[in-house]
């Protein structure tokens, strides 16, 4: 495989499909041509209305996943159908999760489009077993659906799923879950968007395939650590970094569904002859529990004269109010698998990013209508990509983070400046580090450089306080440093280890000399936060010294 980097140099590198890919299974349902159904295949690109999926594509997200990640390995997608794909795009049809080995996968994406009208497959007790399993395992999973029960056939009763987000409708679920937005009436969830210079005029049903998006409201992470300036962090959710910045943008569609927080977080759910406890706590007896971390807004609507073709009322208002739009659940933290919920696959079908056929120009361009659409446009791609990386398996963050570290060294200047016969000091290896994240910045986020590297303190050699940021801390843990540092130090070591057996790693089959870069990697990063905890250590040496002579020169002046 070929990769282009920021420096327009290419890696052709025969190591590199074996090095990092996310194993993930993307799965659909609705059955062809039914009132709601989805096709892994591009929107039918003619203007007929009759002729098939335009609406419903998922192309876009999932070309996003496969071949647009110039960092880290592309995402490696089994596309599978709970009916039939309309476009015959599907790697598997009428799939079943208790006919499949779930284990080779690091992460399940549902998609769920039908309402119970629309599909012939129901997900059985034998399925919600394998699949709760799977979550159980480690392996992550996000369901999304949208307004009223559209979803609810495939994700209304799985683990954890069916508690972070509405599904039921018009009557409350099985176990107490709330019931979800309607279509039309005062409580839909309306986040279409006036047309630009007209914010207080009609909104237009195809709205949701121009180039404005809907703004977010994100959850902010805080942290000041102690008194030391050094140690404050503000960002955002790992989902919600991107590389421009916080992911504050999202498409628009004129009735969502709604995430939320569970109602009750002590379930033990029974499928079958199997239980499984819903929100499980960790070794300390904390329970992690899933948390909102963006918000969409409801708009108040003054001009209803489209309101007819929009939503078939003509005067069909929804009610001004905030509402969950994705929502996150770090169960990694308590050794199972994690969650992400969205409140619609409006947010990642193609009418609404990339256009409708059979809408009037521009808006058969989506986002690509505009330089600030595109802008927009690649900050959700962000998202789609954020997902993949943080709902992977432990293992695979891990090699993630080797896999950075060998493009790293690949690419310039890095390449050619570290070099294997060299002894390398701390300051050194900060340098070389910082070098290696200036690249990497330009594809990924820092959130999510940070997440993949979080295993190595969990499991790693050398047992350190991991740099999580978005865990609850424990009132009897240490204060954490910057966690800049620990990303510096990482990639800088293990830059340095793979110099010195790139050589040997080169000439190696391919598939060896990716396991040899994962274990000299780790090797380096071992190195390398024992020198960082030489240095840390000096440090409070010098800080001990200081506070005794400050307290010393108090004395004598009292």
């Amino acid at each position: 495989m070929n990769f282009e980097i920021s420096n327009s140099a290419i890696v052709n590198d025969k190591i590199w499909p074996f090095l990092s890919g996310i194993r993930a299974l993307v799965v659909l349902d609705g059955r062809p041509h039914s009132v709601h159904y989805a096709s892994f295949g591009p929107g039918d690109p003619s203007t007929d209305i009759l002729k098939g999926d335009a609406y419903f594509g998922l192309s876009e997200f999932i070309r996003t996943l496969t071949h647009s990640a110039p960092y880290f390995s592309p995402v490696l997608v089994t596309k599978a159908h709970r009916d039939t794909d309309v476009r015959g795009a599907a790697d598997i049809e009428n799939f079943r999760f208790d006919k499949h080995d779930l284990s080779v996968y690091d992460e399940i994406f549902l998609f769920g489009v039908a309402s119970p009208d629309d599909t012939n497959s129901t997900m059985s007790d034998a399925e919600l077993i394998a699949l709760a399993t799977f979550m159980d395992g480690g392996g992550g999973v996000f369901a999304t659906g949208d307004h009223e029960d559209l979803g609810v056939v495939l994700n209304g009763r799985v683990l954890r799923v069916r508690s972070m987000r509405k599904w039921y409708y018009p009557s409350p679920g099985p176990l107490g879950e709330p019931v979800a937005p309607p279509a039309i009436g005062v409580e839909r969830i309306e986040t279409t968007q006036p047309s630009r210079g007209n914010g207080t005029g009609p909104v237009y049903f195809d709205n949701q395939s121009d180039d404005i998006p809907q703004p977010l409201e994100l959850r902010w992470y805080t942290q000041q650590q102690n008194s030391f300036s050094f140690s404050a962090w503000r960002y955002p959710h790992p989902l919600l970094c991107g590389s421009n910045g916080p992911i504050q943008v999202a498409a628009d569609h004129m009735h969502e569904g709604e995430v939320i927080v569970p109602w009750d977080t002590s379930a033990t759910l029974k499928f079958g002859h199997h239980s499984f406890v819903e929100y499980p706590a960790d070794k300390l007896g904390r329970q992690p529990l899933p948390e909102i971390v963006a918000w969409g807004k409801v708009l108040a609507e003054r001009d209803l004269s489209t309101e007819l073709a929009h939503a078939g009322d003509p005067q069909n208002t929804a009610r001004s109010r905030s509402f969950g739009v994705v929502g996150a659940y770090d169960g990694h933290q308590a050794g199972v698998g994690r969650v992400a919920v969205d409140s619609t696959w409006h947010h990642f079908f193609d009418i609404n990013l990339i256009g409708d056929p059979i809408a009037s120009f521009p808006k058969t361009q989506g986002f690509k209508a505009s330089p600030d659409g595109i802008q927009a446009l690649e900050d959700i791609r962000s998202y789609f990509r954020n997902l993949a990386i943080w709902l992977a398996r432990p293992g695979a963050l891990s090699r993630i983070f080797s896999a950075t570290a060998w493009l790293s060294l690949r690419t310039q200047p890095l390449s050619m400046i570290v070099s294997p016969k060299r002894d390398y000091t701390y300051n050194d290896l900060v340098s070389i580090g910082t070098l290696a994240l200036k690249t990497v910045y330009r594809f990924v986020p820092w959130c999510s450089v940070l997440v993949s590297l979080i295993p190595y303190y969990q499991d790693g050699p050398v047992r350190t306080i991991p740099p999580d940021p978005w865990a609850e801390p424990h009132p009897n843990e240490m204060p954490l440093i910057n966690p800049d540092i620990y990303l510096q130090v990482a990639l800088g070591s293990a830059v340095v280890a793979l110099a010195v057996a790139r050589e040997k790693i080169i000439e190696t089959d391919p598939q060896e000399g990716a396991a040899i870069i994962h274990k000299v990697a780790r090797e380096g990063i071992t190195n390398g936060m024992r020198k960082l905890g030489t240095e840390l250590n000096q440090f409070a040496e010098g800080l001990g010294r200081l506070a005794h002579g400050l307290m010393q020169q108090e004395n004598s002046s009292t």
